[in-house]
């Protein structure tokens, strides 16, 4: 899992962290150790998705690879 901080054109916020290459359990754990909020992502897969992260899609992700996620900082 790597780790990069830059800004990010088509999301409302200045400052984000991109998560690479990782799992939705490490990027939960990820989040949970460092105290931020996963509330809006970018899942680049077959069929990229940007929203809410909510259970189900956690759920349908969660054995996917997930190559870039955005985090915003709380």
């Amino acid at each position: 899992m790597s780790l990069i901080t830059k800004k990010c054109a088509f999301i409302p916020y200045s400052w984000d962290i991109i998560i690479s290459n990782a799992t939705t359990n490490q990027i939960q754990k990820f989040c949970a150790c460092i105290e931020f909020k996963i509330s809006y992502f970018y899942i680049n897969l077959s069929q990229p998705s940007f929203g809410q992260m909510n259970q189900q899609m956690q759920k349908n992700v969660k054995n996917s690879l997930i190559t870039e996620v955005i985090v915003q900082i709380k």
